[in-house]
Protein backbone atom coordinates (compact mmCIF):
# COMPACT_ATOMS: atom_id res chain seq x y z
CA UNK A 1 0.00 0.00 0.00
CA UNK A 2 2.73 2.50 0.90
CA UNK A 3 4.70 1.45 -2.16
CA UNK A 4 1.66 2.38 -4.25
CA UNK A 5 1.64 5.83 -2.64
CA UNK A 6 5.37 6.30 -3.15
CA UNK A 7 5.35 5.05 -6.74
CA UNK A 8 3.94 8.29 -8.08
CA UNK A 9 4.51 10.43 -5.00
CA UNK A 10 6.73 13.41 -5.00
CA UNK A 11 8.44 14.78 -1.97
CA UNK A 12 8.19 18.34 -0.84
CA UNK A 13 11.09 20.05 0.89
CA UNK A 14 8.77 22.31 2.84
CA UNK A 15 5.10 23.02 3.40
CA UNK A 16 4.92 25.15 0.23
CA UNK A 17 5.48 22.20 -2.10
CA UNK A 18 2.52 20.15 -3.23
CA UNK A 19 4.08 16.75 -2.58
CA UNK A 20 2.61 13.64 -0.98
CA UNK A 21 5.08 13.78 1.88
CA UNK A 22 7.68 16.06 3.41
CA UNK A 23 11.24 15.14 4.29
CA UNK A 24 13.31 16.78 7.01
CA UNK A 25 16.83 15.69 6.12
CA UNK A 26 18.31 17.18 9.29
CA UNK A 27 16.18 15.05 11.61
CA UNK A 28 15.82 12.15 9.12
CA UNK A 29 12.04 12.21 9.33
CA UNK A 30 9.26 12.04 6.76
CA UNK A 31 5.60 12.85 7.17
CA UNK A 32 2.59 12.64 4.92
CA UNK A 33 1.16 15.87 3.53
CA UNK A 34 -2.58 16.45 3.31
CA UNK A 35 -2.44 15.22 -0.28
CA UNK A 36 -0.56 12.07 0.80
CA UNK A 37 -3.06 11.37 3.57
CA UNK A 38 -5.93 11.68 1.09
CA UNK A 39 -4.20 9.30 -1.35
CA UNK A 40 -3.53 6.76 1.40
CA UNK A 41 -7.16 6.96 2.58
CA UNK A 42 -8.25 6.18 -0.98
CA UNK A 43 -5.81 3.27 -1.25
CA UNK A 44 -6.93 1.84 2.11
CA UNK A 45 -10.60 2.70 1.47
CA UNK A 46 -11.01 4.47 4.82
CA UNK A 47 -12.77 7.75 5.51
CA UNK A 48 -10.30 9.12 8.06
CA UNK A 49 -6.82 7.62 8.29
CA UNK A 50 -6.18 8.72 11.87
CA UNK A 51 -9.65 7.76 13.13
CA UNK A 52 -10.10 4.47 11.29
CA UNK A 53 -6.66 2.97 11.92
CA UNK A 54 -5.10 2.25 15.28
CA UNK A 55 -1.98 3.87 16.70
CA UNK A 56 0.14 0.83 15.82
CA UNK A 57 -0.90 0.88 12.15
CA UNK A 58 -0.19 4.63 11.87
CA UNK A 59 3.20 4.07 13.51
CA UNK A 60 4.04 1.34 10.98
CA UNK A 61 2.96 3.55 8.07
CA UNK A 62 5.12 6.44 9.30
CA UNK A 63 8.14 4.16 9.80
CA UNK A 64 7.67 2.58 6.37
CA UNK A 65 7.49 6.02 4.78
CA UNK A 66 10.65 7.03 6.60
CA UNK A 67 12.45 3.86 5.50
CA UNK A 68 11.41 4.33 1.87
CA UNK A 69 11.85 8.09 1.59
CA UNK A 70 14.71 8.97 3.95
CA UNK A 71 17.12 6.06 4.25
CA UNK A 72 19.05 4.58 1.35
CA UNK A 73 19.03 0.79 1.08
CA UNK A 74 22.48 -0.81 0.72
CA UNK A 75 24.09 2.40 1.98
CA UNK A 76 22.50 3.14 5.36
CA UNK A 77 20.93 -0.29 5.87
CA UNK A 78 20.85 -3.73 4.27
CA UNK A 79 18.37 -6.56 4.38
CA UNK A 80 19.92 -9.95 5.13
CA UNK A 81 17.92 -13.10 5.89
CA UNK A 82 14.73 -10.99 6.24
CA UNK A 83 16.40 -8.83 8.89
CA UNK A 84 17.20 -5.14 8.55
CA UNK A 85 20.78 -4.35 9.56
CA UNK A 86 21.98 -0.78 10.04
CA UNK A 87 25.28 0.08 8.38
CA UNK A 88 27.67 2.20 10.45
CA UNK A 89 28.30 5.38 8.46
CA UNK A 90 31.92 5.60 9.65
CA UNK A 91 33.09 2.00 9.26
CA UNK A 92 30.67 0.59 6.68
CA UNK A 93 30.09 -2.44 8.91
CA UNK A 94 26.68 -3.75 9.86
CA UNK A 95 25.54 -3.28 13.42
CA UNK A 96 23.38 -6.28 14.41
CA UNK A 97 20.78 -5.46 17.05
CA UNK A 98 20.89 -1.71 16.42
CA UNK A 99 17.78 0.19 15.37
CA UNK A 100 17.13 3.61 13.92
CA UNK A 101 15.72 5.96 16.54
CA UNK A 102 12.03 6.71 16.24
Amino acid sequence: MLQELLTDAKSGKDQEDDGDYYIDEKTKTASLSGRGITKLEEILKVENLYKDLGYEEIHHIENALRAQAVYEKDKEYIVKDNEVLIVDEHTGRTMPGRRFSE
